[in-house]
């Protein structure tokens, strides 16, 4: 039975009937800083604990947004290429979004701590800004439940379109957040060798 999209976007997720295609950029990447860190720890770099605790941590994220926005991306394409009444890869792929963008910001947020430098600037509307605004939505969807924050018949915090993800109070796009990812790459490839001598 092929779902309307009266029910696609009532019943199952908010504009989902609008889901068409996948813009996301590829990414090739596949990083083993984690690795090359814990070595580099025991053999090469010399870094007091909360430093390479900050940087061990960020490295992690840095992995795990990477892995999440590729099997994001899987997900969603196997949503696009089965029949509508097939929902499963739609939800697999939100989580794996929600993932990567908690894995991003939580890597920011351990930067900024070690580095005293704040992410964004509050307004500013940049890409960190709608990262974070993006992130909170989903986290605390107890908070968007209960104050109406969703927009009516909305059954999650977050939802995807065809160029990125959306909130009821920011989005982000697929672009956007590639190059945060590629940001991230280009901090952990640095930090990798940090303190080797």
């Amino acid at each position: 039975m092929q779902m309307t999209n009266y029910t696609l976007d009532n019943f199952i997720a908010y504009k989902l009937s609008e889901l068409t295609k996948c813009e996301a950029p590829k990414l090739f990447d596949d990083p083993k800083w984690l690795n090359s860190f814990i070595l580099n720890s025991i053999f090469k770099i010399k870094l007091p604990d909360d430093e390479r605790a900050y940087v061990f941590n960020f490295l992690r994220r840095a992995e795990g947004a990477s892995f999440a926005y590729r099997s994001a991306i899987l997900e969603i394409n196997e949503y696009l290429n089965t029949p509508q009444n097939t929902i499963s890869p739609y939800f697999k792929a939100l989580s794996q979004i929600e993932v990567c963008i908690s894995q991003c910001y939580q890597g920011y947020e351990l930067l900024s701590r070690a580095s005293g430098e704040p992410i964004y600037v509050s307004g500013d509307e940049s890409r960190e800004e709608r990262l974070q605004i993006v992130y909170v939505d989903s986290k605390h969807m107890d908070r968007m439940i209960h104050g109406g924050k969703l927009p009516e018949s909305a059954t999650s915090g977050i939802w995807i379109t065809n160029n990125g993800v959306e909130s009821a109070r920011g989005k982000l796009s697929f672009q956007e957040l590639h190059d945060i990812l590629i940001h991230m790459h280009t901090l952990a490839e640095k930090l990798v060798s940090l303190g080797a001598k």
